[in-house]
Parts: C-alpha cells; sequence; structure tokens
C-alpha cells in the first residue's frame, strides 16, 4: 500500500502549498486543455527515442504505452533543464497547458 501513500502525500503536499496553477491528476488533464495547470500521475512507462531527430522521451503516467493516460515528451535538448523525475512512483509536469498536441481522449 505504499503507492497509494505516496500518492495521498504528493497530493496534500500541493494541497497544502501556494500554487500557482491547479493540480489535476493525469486522468483528469483532458477537461483543463487549454488552462496552465501542474498535472501529475504514477510514471507506468518511460522511453528515449535515441534514434529520432531530437532525441524525444515519453514519460507515460498511469499505464504503459499503448494505453497510457497521459504521456509528457520531454526533447533531448531540454533534458537537462528538466531535471530527475521518479521512475518509479508519482511525477508531476507543472503549468503544463496543452497547445493542440495529440493525446488520448
Amino acid at each position: 500500500m505504499r503507492t497509494p501513500l505516496s500518492l495521498l502525500f504528493v497530493l496534500l503536499a500541493f494541497a497544502l502549498t501556494p500554487a500557482v496553477s491547479e493540480t489535476v491528476l493525469a486522468a483528469d488533464a483532458k477537461n483543463h486543455v487549454g488552462e496552465n495547470t501542474t498535472v501529475c500521475g504514477k510514471v507506468a512507462s518511460e522511453r528515449t527515442a535515441t534514434s529520432s531527430r531530437g532525441e524525444p522521451t515519453f514519460i507515460n503516467l498511469d499505464a504503459a504505452y499503448q494505453n497510457q493516460v497521459f504521456t509528457i515528451l520531454v526533447w533531448g535538448d531540454d533534458r537537462k533543464s528538466v531535471g530527475e523525475y521518479a521512475t518509479d512512483g508519482v511525477s508531476c509536469l507543472r503549468d503544463w497547458a496543452d497547445k493542440g498536441l495529440s493525446r488520448r481522449a
């Protein structure tokens, strides 16, 4: 029962700190398209396409690819500025605003 407790801790931490943007779970992100929000979810899988132009890294939340709920895309040039992220727990993307990128509904 460590994962639900970790998720509760993260959500509680966000609730108690002053936030610039609303925090939503990955499954609810589709209801906040165009808004600046922080999206959180459990990292289910991660893949870096090293042979693709720009070396994108895909971080799938709540379910692995092809059933992912939300995917965080980090381009190779941006990887250093993103820093470390949890690969076996909850990860969040701050100030997300969908700019019309494709996503699962």
